[in-house]
């Protein structure tokens, strides 16, 4: 294993918002317009409201004032009578960069939970149909009650060991600059407190735990320390490992997201962030439990189970039964420990069935189904299956599954080529509730502009194919929209999407990539994209993502974009709210503000296209979309594995691997035919996110 680090070079790139594109990178062949986010996503939502109200955009609120509270700050301003609501954004430094903390719809705005002492910079925007307004001047608070905050000081020993573990704690030397220590409660993260400044605690389960100080002085001020507890379970292993299921149950075919990062080890050393922690340092062996479920397309790997390597995993169960799913987990010092967990796929026969032809030719219908002859399609339902015919084209219909629908199943059944539409959205619409379409089941469909998903979660695509165009999923337009009619509080990031032997096979002219969004427990398996001009596949923001079994061809044209590119969409933690995970980046304009973590890009095939003639000055990119927004710290990266992948050589290129960020591993990748991938620095990113990097 070698550290490898980061040299970063700048360029001068244009940041103009436009169409999503690569935007020039480091080595490419000429920079491109559009380096920004924003058009694309959630594409069709909304789609011609507000049109022909003849009003601009709004001019920017004026007399902005912030007040100071306790750890909160009202803002108010005088609003415009174009303007249909406002955009709070907030810096911890005059100037910027800003985020988005509030979107109300009048004046004023509360801004809670800050930290007082701290000073904070806001301005405001305004917005209605036509876009939103320039920023108002600045303005600067400092939240506070007027007394100084006490120091809070913590001491654990041991912070590692086995069970039963004993530890001792003492807060004794936190201080208060102008008063007292009135009060020291220590939480050991099992549920357990003490109401002292020191004393002992035996941690009876397994697990690492977050032992917390808060002190409080004599004004009610107060101040917290922290310190990590690991407490192995004393067996063999110093491994204690964790399996994670999302879902675990569910109708056939059921896809399940599988998530063993939760695993630690007390041995010295593992979890060491300078070292890559615990997500690059313990490696996982998945078994599903399934052993009928045949070989990857694409790999010629079992489906059955994955070899060590990430702790992230992905499987499609197709069968009704009770499944045991098997994890193995090694820090490489020990032996390995394991973990497991049951999924439950039930009967989908048992749901109201439909068996839908054109032409009336139910040969091979599911039986039972209630058959219909029919021209346009039916108004799906929650709870229900519809089996479309094969060979049937349903040329100028879109397959449309929007909320507040539940569980539904579209299929095909007869002989032939999959049945076709024009396109398949589920969750497009703007939401009326938000009661989003969940637990969607696409399966053997064929469309011609692409799937497109938005609101909701627990969607698959399953042995799809999309011509020509983009396919997308992820949080998009609809909560910016300014005509939408539930409250951004409302919007939730999509999640558990999953891509499942589907083919996306472009023209070779289109400038579309052809998949494009964002999203947590996001799966690309056994899937296949190209044929496109420009960028393949374009991911903007990826938390616990897994790609595995997968070939993603070069562009066929224009070799300053790439295979795979991955970036982020923002500075901020994840969190399933959409607000509270920072909301529209403001900068970059994507639709998401939290940060790409936790990935696992293993055993696919990257580059070739086009009889052998496309070419990437970057195969996959992994970093900022540009230097600017990556030096600038709007787009870290951290914790992304990319391991026992395949380069096809072709055309020229000078990288398989561009990346820039923080805990980046590469391990066991090879080129076709022979040799060592080429892996270097990708664009900017300052410094507590560049780096360190690995290459096994």
């Amino acid at each position: 294993m070698r550290l490898l680090r980061r040299v970063s070079a700048s360029l001068t790139l244009a940041l103009a918002i436009a169409a999503p594109a690569c935007g020039g990178c480091d080595g490419c062949a000429a920079p491109s317009e559009g380096e920004g986010e924003g058009e694309g996503e959630g594409e069709g939502e909304g789609e011609g409201e507000g049109e022909g109200e003849g009003e601009g955009v709004p001019p920017a609120p004026t007399a902005l004032n912030a007040v100071p509270g306790d750890a909160s700050v009202t803002l108010s301003w005088t609003g415009s009578a174009s303007a249909l609501g406002y955009r709070v954004k907030r810096a911890d430094v005059s100037g910027g960069p800003y985020q988005q903390v509030g979107a109300p719809s009048t004046s004023p705005f509360l801004d809670d939970g800050l930290n007082n002492g701290a000073t904070y910079f806001y301005v405001a925007t305004a917005v209605n149909a036509a876009g939103e307004s320039a920023a108002s001047d600045e303005v600067a608070a400092t939240p506070g009650t007027g007394n100084v905050a006490p120091v809070a000081a913590l001491q654990v020993d041991p912070i590692v060991g086995n069970l039963p573990l004993t530890v001792d704690v003492d807060a004794s030397a936190s201080s208060d600059s102008d008063g007292s220590i009135a009060s020291v409660v220590i939480a050991f993260g099992d549920g357990d407190t003490l109401a002292a400044s020191t004393g002992s605690h035996t941690f009876t389960a397994a697990g690492m735990f977050e032992v917390i100080a808060t002190v409080t002085d004599d004004d009610g001020a107060s101040d917290a320390a922290s310190v990590t507890v690991t407490v192995g379970g004393g067996g063999a292993s110093t491994v204690t490992p964790s399996l994670v299921a999302s879902p675990t149950s569910g109708y056939a075919p059921l896809a399940v997201h599988f998530d063993a990062t939760g695993a630690f080890s007390i041995t010295p050393g593992i979890g060491d962030a300078s070292q890559g922690g615990s997500f690059r340092q313990i490696t996982h062996a998945f078994n599903f439990g399934d052993p009928g479920s045949g070989t990857h397309t694409i790999s010629g790997m079992s489906r059955n189970s994955e070899p060590f390597g990430g702790g992230l995993a992905a499987h499609v169960f197709r069968a009704p039964g009770s499944y045991t799913v098997t994890v193995t987990s090694t820090d490489g010092v020990d032996p390995p420990a394991t973990a497991s967990v049951t999924i439950t796929v039930d009967d989908p026969s048992s749901l109201p069935t439909f068996a839908i032809s054109r032409t009336g030719n139910f040969t091979g219908a599911p039986a039972g189904a209630t058959q219909q002859t029919r021209t346009t399609l039916p108004a799906f339902a929650s709870n229900s299956r519809y089996f479309f015919r094969r060979g049937e084209d349903w040329a100028g219909a879109t397959l449309s599954i929007q909320d507040p629908l539940t569980n539904v199943h579209v299929d095909a059944f007869g002989t032939g080529a999959n049945p076709s539409f024009d396109a398949v959205a589920v969750g497009t619409d703007a939401p009326d509730s938000a009661n989003f379409a969940r637990d969607i089941r696409v399966s053997n469909v064929t469309t011609r502009a692409g799937f497109r998903q938005s609101n909701g979660s627990r969607v698959l695509f399953d042995g799809c194919d999309a011509t020509g165009t983009m396919s997308m999923s992820g949080i998009g337009f609809s909560p910016v929209d300014p005509f939408g009619t539930i409250p951004q509080s409302a919007y939730t990031n999509t999640e558990d999407v999953f891509f499942v032997d589907c083919h996306m096979q472009g023209n070779g002219t289109s400038g579309d990539y052809l998949y494009y969004g964002n999203g947590s427990r996001l799966v690309f398996l056994d899937s296949f994209f190209g044929g496109t001009a420009q960028g393949t596949v374009r991911i903007v923001g990826w938390e616990r993502g897994v790609m595995r079994h997968c070939q993603i061809e070069n562009p066929y044209s224009d070799s300053s974009v790439h295979a795979l590119k991955l970036h982020s969409g923002g500075p901020n933690p994840y969190a399933t709210d959409w607000l509270a995970s920072g909301g529209q980046n403001p900068t970059t304009g994507n639709y998401v503000n939290w940060t790409t973590s936790k990935i696992v890009i293993a055993n696919s095939i990257f580059g070739g296209g086009d009889g052998g003639g496309a070419s990437a000055a970057w195969t996959v990119a992994v970093s900022p979309q540009n230097d600017g927004y990556g030096a600038a710290g709007i787009e870290p990266l951290e914790d992304v594995i990319l391991e026992n992948n395949s380069f096809v050589h072709q055309g020229g290129g000078s990288l398989d691997i561009a990346w820039g960020g923080r805990r980046l591993t590469a391990r066991g990748n090879t080129v076709a035919g022979g040799g060592t991938p080429t892996i270097g620095a990708g664009h900017d990113q300052p410094p507590s996110y560049d780096g360190p990097y690995f290459e096994d």
